[in-house]
């Protein structure tokens, strides 16, 4: 007779003893350096400020290196920025992870809330979406990849 054997099962991600990592959302400076960063930093997101690591007047390719080798996710409110051929070029150059808040005429509050509310799908993104990318954060929360 033959004993049972035990099946080995892989121990899945969730039942892993460390939490899962978070990315950074690194605020262009066109974002503000209070508003919105207290915001998220309330709400327990982690978050950087552009001016506290570059000078203002640093250019798109610095600041996107910058952002790509720490492996945070840029955020910025400049929509424009996709259709820009130099900045398209640092995003794929440094595989950069751009996102764009989508919203027009919105307050710092505002800003802030439309990240907090789509938190959880800028987390997931990455890690579905290989960089480079660049995607929108809509109002409701949605975050969709651009075409580059």
């Amino acid at each position: 007779m033959s004993a049972k054997r035990k099946k080995l099962r892989k121990q899945s991600d969730a039942n892993s003893s460390s939490p899962p990592k978070l990315f950074t959302l690194f605020l262009d400076r066109n974002l503000g350096k209070h508003a919105v960063a207290d915001a998220l930093e309330k709400a327990g997101i982690l978050v950087e400020v552009h001016d506290d690591h570059l000078p203002k007047t640093a250019p798109d390719d610095e600041w996107l290196a910058f952002v790509a080798k720490r492996n945070c996710v840029a955020i910025t409110k400049d929509a424009k920025i996709r259709y820009r051929f130099p900045e398209i070029q640092a995003v794929k150059a440094h595989k950069a992870m751009m996102m764009v808040v989508v919203p027009k005429n919105i307050t710092g509050k505002g800003m802030a809330d439309v990240l907090i509310k789509a938190h959880d799908r800028i987390q997931r993104f990455p890690k579905r979406n290989k960089p480079p990318f660049i995607a929108g954060i809509y109002a409701d929360g949605s975050v969709k990849a651009y075409e580059i």
